[in-house]
């Protein structure tokens, strides 16, 4: 078996889809119909482009959704009820500057806002037999970093359960990751989480399971209201304040681990609600100091 690994620029970031086969057609093959799905995704859920679904429907207020838009969007409505309001896809981080692709507000001084605008999901109207998602006055979705990690599992789970030839991969989307199955020597996928205080690494080992990380220390850009980063609070109209610069998560379900790695990052390590936690959980806490705090053995 080999390790065939190839990337493209997806989904405004890196992405890279790793398969371990015993053929390099069958790696290509693969590879080729996983891109598709993110581009797919791409074209159905990104802010950026004007005819995706997710801007018809900011744009428009309703939308009949297709069947992925929807299941998409009852997993965003589960993981807010789970982190107890700290994953929001009402948060709109385009009041605060983000309104474009990110290389392109670095440059000049962004316009910022501090009107409050409608967060309560409750007032968000879907039916699940006609797939009419109707969003209510002010209100805007982002999925956010929620989405890759849905799609890199989806991805990921799909490529196993297709290609018997396949025996491991890894569906990276910009440093958040699923795994499934084994590396080229048939042991777990190894990976480092890097702190970036002190530039040093923690080494983990996974198969069959997520590594997502959320920090403060990139996507930095300057408002008219002063500095900003792309993590809300959850009134979404400030950053939060918190001594976490770095979060990274470990858990099956990707969705759940980038959700939580939010949840992670906005609250203060003291007030940490650990009950709100899954059972098998794993984070690993970068301080500002470049102390850690982790639950990963």
């Amino acid at each position: 078996m080999q390790e065939y690994a190839y990337s493209q620029r997806r989904m405004g970031t890196d992405a890279t889809v790793t398969v371990v086969t015993d053929s390099e057609i069958v790696a290509h093959s693969i590879t080729t119909k996983a891109f598709a799905d993110i581009s797919k995704a791409e074209q159905q859920f990104s802010r950026f482009i004007p005819k995706s679904e997710l801007s018809q429907l900011n744009t428009e207020g309703t939308l009949i959704v297709s069947e992925t838009f929807m299941a998409v969007l009852k997993k965003a409505l589960t993981l807010h009820q789970l982190t107890a309001g700290a994953y929001n896809p009402l948060l709109q981080i385009a009041q605060q500057g983000y309104r474009q692709n990110y290389t392109r507000i670095t440059d000049t001084v962004q316009t910022a806002s501090l009107t409050p605008y409608n967060l309560t999901l409750s007032d968000l109207f879907y039916d699940n037999e006609t797939r009419e998602v109707r969003l209510a006055p002010t209100q805007q979705l982002d999925f956010g970093g929620m989405l890759k990690g849905y799609l890199s599992e989806q991805i990921a789970s799909t490529i196993m359960s297709l290609y018997p030839a396949c025996t491991g991969t890894i569906i990276n989307l910009g440093g958040d990751l699923h795994t499934e199955g084994l590396d080229e020597n048939g042991l777990p996928f190894t990976f480092f989480i890097t702190n970036p205080i002190t530039d040093t690494e923690t080494p983990v080992t996974l198969t069959n399971t997520s590594l997502v990380t959320s920090g403060t220390y990139k996507r930095h850009w300057q408002t008219s209201l002063g500095p900003r980063h792309h993590i809300l609070s959850a009134d979404g109209l400030t950053n939060p304040v918190s001594p976490v610069v770095s979060a990274t998560v470990l858990y099956p379900d990707g969705a759940v681990a980038e959700a939580f790695a939010k949840y992670l990052l906005i609250t203060h390590p003291t007030h940490l609600d650990t009950k709100l936690l899954p059972a098998g959980l794993q984070y690993h806490l970068v301080l500002t100091d470049g102390s850690n705090i982790t639950t990963i053995i």
